[in-house]
């Protein structure tokens, strides 16, 4: 339906700009490396975007 349709929009888009936030910002937490800029260099490669539809298709599968 649509309503299911819009949450699962809603629940993508709110995981990437929460990734996308949180991964802007130079923060180190207990001595942990940084994850400064790491989405947005992945999200620039072909490789991620393939993962992420294959892993789409492969859980849709029966």
């Amino acid at each position: 339906t649509i309503i299911h349709a819009a949450s699962i929009l809603v629940s993508i888009g709110a995981f990437y700009i929460y990734s996308i936030l949180y991964n802007s910002l130079c923060v180190t937490w207990f001595g942990l490396p940084s994850t400064y800029w790491v989405i947005q260099h992945a999200m620039s490669t072909p490789t991620y975007w393939l993962a992420s539809f294959l892993s789409i298709v492969v859980a849709l599968l029966p």
